[in-house]
């Protein structure tokens, strides 16, 4: 939820590509509308756009299993306003797999809305914008080279006023959320490369991303060198307990020796498969996190490796 603040403050500044690509025109106002009841109901986005149709979008960074009912709410509410039958999209933008209904369909009923993930948007437009709006929700989207749209970016922020370079850059830090593996790390490695200084780890907010999503990645990591190895452990394991198995069956005969070669393989090769596994990536991580600058005193302490181990990969 902390996101929705960031997102609607960009809106409201009128991403004005984004809406050209969302509604194929720019709104020529944006409408406040709040409606008062029961339960309060406000809106994300409602324009009005040239042609006289009304605009609704609502911007997610979760998934909502009763989306499709918000939004009929939201029809009904919006055209007992206006009298306009609304366009009503849903803009997500979060991480996980999208999960929404997007149909209602009763006997006496129905009702659809549009959703957009923004991962299969083309944002290139976006990142080509004259608007900073656009360009940061640019690296949210689709786009052929995700570093150099973080460097376009970051050097179009170094060029701002201070007061607005620091709005610009604590929403940058907040929406870096949204892609904890990929932009926080990006964004730390291009802004060592900028003539003009831009501290984003001096921000609170993409220092506290930054520092729990690496560390989440860490986890990430070593889990799925754990699965990948066990699961390649196995595979060896049966082949090689096969042919053990067939070899023994000439003395023993061959059911017996196939058993005692699969079960014999199996546990061997899950056991190595799995040490290998845990070895490597763990190796792995420790390197990158050296080449990180991070202290060897840390390094042991997430990774489980003696100050040694670690000097040795250098």
């Amino acid at each position: 939820m902390h996101y929705d603040i960031t997102l609607k403050d960009l809106f409201q500044q009128l991403p004005k590509q984004l809406f050209q690509t969302l509604w194929g025109a720019l709104p020529v106002e944006l409408l406040n509308l709040e409606f008062s009841q029961t339960k309060q109901r406000r809106p994300d986005i409602i324009a009005k756009l040239a042609n006289g149709q009304i605009h609704h979008l609502e911007l997610q960074s979760d998934n909502d299993a009763d989306m499709q009912w918000r939004e009929l709410e939201y029809y009904s509410l919006i055209y007992q306003a206006y009298q306009i039958e609304p366009i009503q999209q849903v803009l997500y933008v979060g991480n996980k797999p999208s999960r929404f209904t997007t149909t209602i369909q009763h006997k006496q009923l129905n009702f659809s809305y549009q959703l957009i993930d923004i991962r299969e948007l083309d944002c290139l437009s976006l990142l080509e914008s004259e608007e900073i709006s656009d360009n940061i929700l640019s690296l949210l989207g689709r786009l052929p080279d995700r570093r150099e749209a973080v460097r376009r970016v970051l050097n179009k922020v170094a060029g701002l006023a201070e007061n607005h370079r620091n709005d610009v850059i604590t929403r940058l830090a907040v929406l870096s959320g949204l892609r904890p593996l990929e932009l926080p790390s990006l964004l730390k490695e291009e802004v060592r490369t900028m003539s003009i200084r831009v501290n984003l780890m001096e921000n609170p907010l993409f220092k506290e991303s930054y520092e729990k999503h690496f560390g989440e990645g860490v986890q990430q990591g070593m889990e799925k060198g754990i699965q990948l190895g066990m699961e390649k452990g196995v595979q060896l394991g049966m082949e090689k307990g096969v042919q053990q198995g067939m070899e023994k069956g000439v003395q023993l005969g061959m059911e017996q020796g196939v058993q005692l070669g699969m079960e014999q393989g199996v546990q061997l090769g899950m056991e190595k498969g799995e040490q290998q596994g845990i070895n490597k990536t763990t190796q792995q991580i420790a390197r990158q996190m050296l080449a990180e600058g991070l202290p060897i005193t840390l390094i042991t302490k997430l990774t489980q490796l003696t100050a040694e181990e670690i000097q040795r990969l250098h």
